[in-house]
């Protein structure tokens, strides 16, 4: 088939382009940023292309309702691939149009629109490169990635200053009912996974008390509620940011941690912090050097498999991820990855791996196998072509 790939500064767009040259497809990258895909009127950038190579489908990583448009107008397939959660533009009415073939990563997120009768959208796992992930991971730099190789590694955010909307939220003064209400919540969807507790517990007055300290509003395309908006980039983003602080503080007291995370974040107990390292060419060397790789999900992914765990696993790492439902569906517990769902019982897992050498080596084995076997990009490109 014939398709044009929109191409912006995001993870999987080198895998994924050249998957679907593997599978045989001629595709056209068109380079953009999100900015413009967001802005509404895409002539300057499509219709060339569009002209050049008559395309049977359009794709994205994302899903951009303009994109839909131009799509719907001519007759052609997008196809869109979100890999962001939450993500408010999945909930644009264009969504519906028959042309779109829209992958969501996350088995809750996929179930939520199904069950109100949208069929354009469909649950497709993420993905890893292993072939080339494994290459990096052992190449002569693995040695010198950490300061300590058999401790325990974290990529990624901790959601401080610009990502932080419930402390900026907080400061302007809610209500102390609503604070401690807010509290409250967070600390029963601590203690579950696999379920969000947040978004159908919200009132309308705490929401309104949360509005008047945090004027968030969804914008006029999207069907967004406020107490979706609230729920996920408020209070989901907030527990998570709790969560990485108190797990790897946890840890770093017995344990070697390092964090590589965005500069000017915080101390996190003894933990070392190391400034962000590029996903594609040094990510996969700490992943294939460190003891333990841990995976604390966004709670916003209710079950979905993070990006993270893929390349985890496809750089030939030991996954020890908190508690994902969708997990369960494709990989085996203690066989090919670990998990945990407290604070207690990540410290007896990172303690029995961290003494068991051989087992951890094995697991991560068995993990990178699977990962090449059934969850590579040429995988994931059958399965939306089979949508067409």
């Amino acid at each position: 088939m014939t398709g044009i790939m929109l191409v912006w500064e995001c993870f999987g767009s080198a895998d994924l382009l050249d998957a679907f040259r593997r599978e045989g497809h001629t595709i056209q990258e068109t380079h953009t940023t999100q900015e413009e895909l967001l802005s509404g009127d895409l002539s300057a950038l499509l219709d060339e292309p569009f002209q050049t190579c008559s395309p049977e489908f359009v794709f994205s990583f994302n899903y951009y309702p303009a994109v839909a448009e131009y799509c719907k107008d001519r007759g052609v397939l997008y196809v869109s691939w979100v890999y962001d959660s939450p993500y408010i533009h999945l909930y644009s009415y264009t969504l519906i149009y028959p042309t779109n073939r829209v992958f969501v990563f996350d088995s809750d997120t996929f179930l939520r629109f199904h069950s109100q009768g949208i069929h354009t959208v469909y649950f497709l796992p993420m993905a890893a490169n292993a072939r080339r992930l494994r290459g990096v991971a052992i190449g002569d730099s693995t040695m010198k990635a950490l300061p300590n190789r058999e401790g325990i590694s974290f990529v990624g955010s901790l959601y401080e200053s610009d990502h932080d909307f419930y402390g900026r939220m907080s400061s302007k003064g809610l209500k102390p009912y609503t604070e401690g209400f807010l509290r409250g919540l967070i600390e029963a969807q601590r203690k579950v996974y696999g379920v969000d507790l947040t978004e159908s517990a919200l009132t309308p007055e705490v929401i309104e008390d949360m509005y008047r300290c945090l004027p968030l509003e969804p914008d006029r395309t999207t069907v967004a509620t406020k107490q979706w908006m609230f729920a996920t980039y408020v209070l989901q983003r907030q527990i998570t940011k709790m969560e990485r602080r108190d797990f790897l503080s946890s840890l770093s007291e017995d344990y070697s941690v390092d964090i590589f995370t965005v500069l000017g974040t915080k101390p996190v107990g003894k933990c070392r912090l190391h400034e962000p390292i590029d996903f594609y060419e040094k990510a996969p060397v700490v992943y294939g050097a460190s003891g333990i790789n841990l995976n604390i999900s966004l709670r916003s992914i209710v079950n979905g498999i993070p990006l993270r765990c893929f390349e985890i696993m496809g750089s030939g790492g030991f996954l020890l991820t908190d508690y994902r439902g969708d997990m369960e569906q494709f990989f085996s517990e203690g066989k090919e990855y670990a998990s945990f769902s407290s604070v207690e019982e990540l410290a007896e897992k990172a303690d029995y791996y961290l003494c068991h050498e051989t087992e951890r080596r094995k697991i991560a084995e068995r993990g990178f196998e699977r990962i090449k076997a059934e969850h590579s990009y040429e995988s994931r490109v059958r399965e939306m072509i089979k949508t067409f």
